[in-house]
């Protein structure tokens, strides 16, 4: 897949790709991605989750829950293996009840999840 965001982490066109094998093993790992620049790939943006879940506001027995998630990117320049950029991303989506969140087999935690990830997407390839 090809893009050029206007803004971001790209200024210029790229291709995307996975790197299932060069994937850090948690957040805190600091991957060396220079093995890349061989293969002739100039940088590599590294997409963390750092929180995923449901956030409640006030106390009870049946609190309003949202949605939530944070996910941090990373942009390294393989030919050196620096980290050239790094920016951190939240959504929160719409309070319910935890049975309305649970109800028809989870399904608007599902769309709410889906659109969480959609506005995060949006900020790290803007335009997308």
């Amino acid at each position: 897949m090809e893009f050029a965001p206007r803004s971001g982490f790209s200024r210029h066109p790229a291709v995307a790709g996975l790197l299932p094998d060069a994937a850090p093993s948690s957040v805190d790992c600091v991957v060396d991605y220079r093995f890349l620049a061989e293969r002739g790939i100039a940088s590599v943006l590294e997409v963390s989750v750092l929180s995923v879940g449901f956030k409640g506001e006030h106390w009870g027995s049946d609190p309003p829950l949202s949605v939530f998630l944070s996910v941090r990117v990373r942009r390294y320049r393989t030919g050196d293996g620096r980290m050239r950029e790094e920016k951190e991303w939240g959504y929160q989506g719409t309070q319910r009840k935890f049975p309305e969140w649970m109800a028809n087999g989870a399904a608007l935690t599902e769309e709410e999840f889906h659109r969480g990830y959609a506005h995060v997407s949006g900020k790290v390839v803007p335009g997308r």
